[in-house]
């Protein structure tokens, strides 16, 4: 995260802005320090999975549009508007059966 990511975190927590909005799909808002509750990314976030069965959500450490794992490989995904499979490859470890999505936005 930049200078201005960890300014806008100071704002936050200083009560000065309230939400912060992002067509970024970076995660640098995120990993920055601002709350999940007081963000929105429009676009998705590229670090960021959730399971398609539970809604749960996980954050890693690396991008999850680049990096496969070994999971629902000749899955079609039919959940996808634009054709553009979602499926990242891993499993949920909460319900221990969804298929993990990533959550950008593809045009």
């Amino acid at each position: 995260p930049t200078y201005a990511h960890r300014c806008l975190v100071r704002l936050q927590d200083d009560d000065v802005i309230s939400y912060v909005v992002s067509q970024n799909v970076d995660g640098l808002h995120r990993r920055s320090g601002i709350r999940a509750e007081l963000l929105s990314e429009l676009h998705g976030n590229c670090y960021i999975e959730k399971c398609a069965a539970c809604g749960a959500e996980y954050l890693r450490t690396f991008d999850v549009t680049y990096r496969r794992g070994p999971y629902f490989r000749r899955v079609v995904d039919e959940l996808s508007q634009s054709g553009i499979s979602h499926i990242t490859g891993r499993k949920c470890c909460s319900c221990e059966a969804g298929m993990l999505r990533d959550s950008v936005i593809h045009f």
